[in-house]
């Protein structure tokens, strides 16, 4: 093989992987645009459930047994 052979090979070679990797590059970036939407709508929806106090939320006095509003602990049938 003479330089301009290799040359040649090199060439059509690098064309090659040039046009692979101007594919796999907007691959990536519809991939990425589509997480990004996805992410940001799911954000969203989180932004709205903690918004509204859902998860949030801190336990109600009023929820808590009849002993602990007193003041005092459960106890087991064993201490009875």
């Amino acid at each position: 093989m003479n330089v301009e052979e290799m040359q040649g090979v090199f060439f059509s070679t690098n064309v090659k992987l040039t046009k692979r990797n101007n594919a796999l590059e907007a691959l990536m970036m519809t991939l990425k645009e589509e997480t990004e939407a996805m992410l940001k709508g799911e954000l969203v929806i989180h932004r709205v459930v903690v918004g509204k106090g859902m998860l949030g939320r801190q336990p109600n006095w009023h929820h808590r047994s009849t002993d602990e509003r007193r003041g005092g602990t459960t106890k087991t049938w064993v201490e009875f």
